[in-house]
């Protein structure tokens, strides 16, 4: 399983990952899907900061946007 570019610009890629959830700061759920075995999320939209990506249930991530 890989997410990655950290930090991203405009575009998180998600390899090996069923489901995910991203997270603000304060908790609140920003955005959420299912991922084939590659998939593109569009995170262009989502202000600087961080955020947090739970995946497939269980694994935990950090990430930075930035623009």
């Amino acid at each position: 399983m890989k997410v990655y570019p950290n930090p991203a610009n405009s575009i998180l890629v998600m390899e090996g990952v069923n489901t995910y959830v991203i997270y603000s700061v304060t908790g609140e759920e920003i955005k959420k899907g299912e991922n084939n075995s590659i998939s593109l999320i569009d995170v262009s939209e989502l202000p600087y900061g961080l955020y947090f990506v739970k995946v497939n249930e269980t694994d935990r991530f950090k990430i930075l946007i930035r623009h």
